[in-house]
Formats: structure tokens, sequence, C-alpha cells
């Protein structure tokens, strides 16, 4: 008899999120979502109905993944005239189908996982490239994704010995410092400027969402590797002083300074260095050599939302979290 569908809330999944050392399977399913991915295995859509010419601008967006092999489901979030109504209750869930009778089998709560998402994803990439003995973090942002953008550099990087972090203001970095050195086990430092927290870091994740850049890569170490998420974005140097790793060459058309270049024709998808399928299949060596600076651009996948809410699901049946539910009378 098939199990009924389970309904998990952000407080069922609040042990997983706050344990520091799921991360590594997180980033475990993520990785072979990605292998998957790039063998074809993967079937991804998305669809956006928005009224932005409303009197009560709003958007919703659909976005659904089914491997055969492992996943299937979609994620829905509503987003209205704040333009980030993703930190409302209910405004974003993952519905899990069965991978192969299509029944619904669970609906998650996506606002506590996505940080972690992302984090896994980063953990991906810095997994094949943060520089051999990296010993220094440096975090630009004090949110929550910069929260997991540095416990997936604690998971990957087992030299890490120290972070250092910067946000605008001081009580926010500061307040960061104190809560993630205890909830990592790790010495974080909060600095005053963007430099100070590069130019001593051999991985810099910007968790930011600055719509201009605050990086000089000049500042980043011979070898260091920067991580770029969400609204973060690189200067122009980026086209030509680094080597650049994408989630997707194809997504590096919907990111500055990227875009840009590549509509003025002075700028191909092939002049990055490698996509993240290449790199986990060993097809291409992002680096010519170990003084190279490397850019990862982290990009979305739909299969890593729905593989992380899968894996969150298969976590909470172990343990019996979670309450089952039916749509049907009998």
């Amino acid at each position: 008899m098939a199990m009924q569908p389970l309904f998990l809330s952000e407080m069922d999944l609040r042990p997983l999120v706050e344990d520091p050392s799921q991360m590594d399977s997180a980033i475990d399913a993520l990785e072979q979502a990605t292998i998957r991915f790039v063998q074809d295995h993967v079937r991804e859509r998305s669809f956006v109905d928005n009224t932005r010419e409303a009197a009560d601008p709003n958007t919703v967006q659909f976005s659904f993944a089914a491997d055969d092999g492992a996943v299937c489901g979609f994620q829905l979030f509503a987003e209205g005239s704040s333009g980030n109504d993703a930190t409302l209750p209910n405004a974003r869930f993952i519905t899990l189908l069965d991978k192969e009778t299509r029944q619904l089998t669970a609906l998650v709560d996506y606002r506590s996982l996505s940080p972690l998402r992302v984090g896994a994803s980063s953990g991906i990439g810095l997994r094949y490239l943060a520089p051999a003995g990296a010993r220094v973090a440096g975090i630009l942002g004090s949110a929550q994704q910069a929260r997991t953008q540095l416990q997936a550099i604690k998971r990957t990087v087992p030299t890490l010995e120290r972070a250092l972090v910067f946000s605008p203001t001081a009580r926010h970095r500061e307040d960061f410092a104190r809560e993630t050195s205890k909830w990592l086990d790790l010495a974080v430092q909060p600095v005053a400027s963007p430099r100070e927290a590069i130019a001593a870091a051999d991985i810099v994740a910007v968790a930011n969402n600055s719509g201009a850049p605050i990086v000089d890569l000049a500042w980043l170490k011979p070898g260091g590797v920067i991580v770029s998420i969400g609204g973060s974005r690189m200067p122009p140097e980026a086209l030509t002083a680094v080597r650049v790793v994408a989630t997707t060459r194809e997504r590096l058309a919907t990111r500055e300074p990227y875009a840009s270049a590549i509509k003025a024709g002075t700028y191909s998808t092939q002049d990055a260095a490698a996509d993240l399928g290449e790199l986990i299949l060993g097809h291409v060596q992002p680096r010519r050599s170990p003084e190279d600076k490397v850019i990862f651009e982290l990009h979305y996948l739909n299969v890593w939302a729905v593989g992380t809410a899968q894996w969150a699901y298969e976590w909470a049946v172990k343990r019996g979290i979670g309450t089952p539910f039916s749509l049907s009378a009998g």
C-alpha cells in the first residue's frame, strides 16, 4: 500500500537546516542530480505568469523537473509588488510526485530549504575549484544565503581555518560572525570593507544583492576562487582577467557582465573555461596553472530545487517527521 503524502513544514525541517553536517549529504544529492542533468536524463520546464500592469502587480513562477531515475516535482513561488515575497509565509513550496506513478508524495516548505540548496549547489563547484590547502574564506553578505555559503565552504574545505565577513551594516556583520563562529565551530571575524574580506581569502562567496560590482578582481589572491550567486555581479574584468566556470554555458547570457558582451559579440559562452558538468565529469581543467583566478557563476537548475526537497523528504521519512495527509475521501 502506498504511503500517504507527507506535509513538511518549516518547523519540521528546522533540525535538518540547523545541523551543519547535513550539508555534506545535500551536496552529494545535488551533485548526482547535476550529473543526471548533464547526461540528459532530466526534463525541465518553467512557466511565469505576471500581472505587472495591474494595480497590485504580482508574479507566479512554476518550475518543473523530472528525472525518472530519481526525482519528479515542481516548485511554485509567488512574488508580489514588494519584489521579494519569498520571505512571506506560504509563498514558496515544492510539490513532490512519485517517480513512476506521478501521484502526490509530499508538499514541502521551500523557504527554509532555499538557502541550503544554494549553499549545496555552490559546494559542488568548490569540491573541484577550491585551491589546495585553502585556509581563509571571505564572505560578502550577512543574510541567510551568506550563512549557508560559509557552511558549504566549511564542509568542503577541510583545511579551512577562519573566515572574514563584510556587510555594510556593522551590527549585521558582527552578529553574523558571532553566530556562525558558534554554529560552525570556526573563527569568523567581521571586517570593515570588501577588500579586507577578499585580499586575505583563498575562497570568496559573494552573497549580496548589490546591483553594482563590489569586487575588484585585483584584490583576489592568485589561485583564489569567487562564488557569485543570485543578484551579485562581477566587474567587466571578469571577461578577461579570470577563468569563468558556469552552471551551464548558456546561462552566462543571463548575467552581467557576460550578457552585454555576448550581445555585443565581444564574448562567447565558449570563452568560459568550463561548465559544471564538464568540471564534475573531468572533461576540462578550469585552471591552466595553479595561479589562475576562478569565478564560479552559480545559476539555477530546477532539478536542484526538486532534488533538495526529495533529499529532505527522505530524511524526514527515516525519522518519522512530518504530517501525513490525503486529498481522497477513501
